[in-house]
């Protein structure tokens, strides 16, 4: 396998992405917002505006607006059990839960019927591939 036909496998890849992509559409969740809060869904526990901040490369100012957007649709919470209020985590709501549930369900179907199957694990390895290729 050379260059060009890795290439050509890409630009038809993007092609199908830009195709499902709508389907991905959140009504209540931007993808901005889903970004933010992207290490609480993966790993099911609570992070400071600052972690979330970090990992997101993004400044924690634009956290807090985005988690201020979300705890007005309810999908994520303070959490007071860390103390002091500069030292809260945010997680999700049962809401928050069941919308990831839900999506992780879309995700599925459209792999099944676009990617040949390809299971959530694996489509969670490619991202983890395309960042690695993408790091600067």
């Amino acid at each position: 396998m050379d260059g060009t036909d890795i290439i050509f496998k890409l630009k038809k890849l993007i092609k199908k992405l830009e195709k499902v992509s709508t389907s991905l559409d959140f009504d209540e969740v931007t993808r901005s917002q889903l970004r933010i809060i992207y290490p609480i869904i993966s790993d099911g526990r609570g992070y400071s505006m600052l972690e979330l901040a970090t990992k997101a490369e993004v400044d924690k100012a634009f956290v807090s607006r985005t988690i201020a957007d979300l705890e007005k649709k309810g999908f994520v919470e303070r959490d007071n059990d860390a103390g002091a209020r500069s030292n809260y985590n945010i997680i999700l709501t049962d809401k928050a839960k069941q919308f990831v549930l839900e999506r992780r369900a879309v995700v599925q179907t459209i792999s099944n019927e676009s990617f040949g199957g390809i299971t959530l694990e694996e489509l969670q390895h490619f991202n983890k591939l395309l960042t690695k290729m993408i790091a600067e």
